[in-house]
């Protein structure tokens, strides 16, 4: 129930800030009249987009038939759910310098950054959130890495089926720098999704470059699936209830899947709004200027 209520406040504080939001006219994208995009980088830009969308859908399909297997909400059927209503928190990557930049050829529409409160962030006429090249409907595949992280941390534990969580522990924090890493390397460095302007170019891979990922980032994206693959698999060795979900059996089957469901977004609200704190911090320590070779289509030179 205190997951739950969690998971309540942050749909009602999002449904005011988005409000207000959509009634000041920010549901529209932003003018894409001062950049310039290749015909190579365009038509790159929306094979990542319709695969990120492939992508989105699966997660959905596959949530969606086990719960329907299970006859009640999976785990990470309400872990999707709940990822899916935290990118309501994107801006605040932004929320007092310039960490994260969207490809703004990309689907996207204005930042609601200046409806959140204290929010502060540089020129937010120019920031974007994309639809499905690395924001709003990309929240959902973070499952993905949550997925991953399972499939190995069980066979970690079946190779040492001794292993306490606290030995685990520094798998689990090595194997989720490596999967941000990769998928960091992919959605940046491979299909130009978004960019890091701003960052210590002698501790970030393909430093100096408008594709560089800073290493304090991927350090950081051990957050953004961790916590939830240790509690998954915490709940799995004891044979028992995810933390989140206890109690959620003294309800109605109905009512229980709305508890699962309000909890998860509670959780994962909380998750993301770490993550997002702790990877802006990390990203702009010891920040060197923009990259010369900053294309327009990320942000104007």
């Amino acid at each position: 129930m205190a997951w739950a209520a969690v998971g309540s406040c942050a749909l009602i504080f999002q449904t005011i800030v988005l409000g207000r939001w959509i009634a000041a006219g920010g549901l529209h994208a932003v003018p894409d009249g001062n950049y310039e995009i290749s015909a190579g980088r365009a038509a790159l830009t929306w094979v990542g987009q319709g695969a990120m969308l492939a992508i989105i859908v699966s997660c959905l399909a596959a949530t969606w038939y086990r719960s329907r297997k299970a006859g009640q909400i999976t785990f990470d059927t309400a872990i999707v759910i709940g990822f899916g209503l935290s990118f309501w928190l994107a801006p605040l990557s932004n929320a007092r310098d310039l960490v994260a930049i969207g490809n703004r050829y990309a689907l996207n529409v204005s930042t609601w950054g200046p409806y959140i409160p204290g929010w502060d962030g540089p020129h937010p006429e120019l920031q974007v959130e994309t639809v499905v090249a690395a924001s709003v409907l990309m929240y959902i595949p973070v499952i993905t890495w949550v997925w991953a992280q399972m499939w190995f941390m069980t066979r970690v534990s079946r190779r040492w089926p001794s292993w306490g969580m606290l030995r685990l522990l520094p798998v689990f924090l090595l194997s989720g720098a490596l999967l941000d890493a990769l998928f960091e390397v992919i959605l940046v460095a491979g299909l130009g999704m978004y960019g890091y302007p701003a960052a210590n170019q002698q501790l970030a891979l393909f430093g100096g470059h408008w594709y560089q990922v800073p290493l304090g980032h991927v350090i950081a994206g051990i957050l953004l699936s961790t916590p939830t693959a240790m509690l998954w698999h915490h709940a799995r060795r004891r044979k028992q209830e995810v933390h989140i979900f206890r109690g959620t059996a003294c309800f109605a089957p109905r009512t229980q899947n709305w508890l699962r469901i309000l909890a998860a977004v509670g959780f994962t609200n909380l998750v993301m709004f770490g993550w997002m704190m702790i990877s802006q911090n990390t990203t702009m320590l010891g920040t060197d200027p923009m990259p010369a070779d900053m294309p327009s289509w990320l942000w104007p030179r």
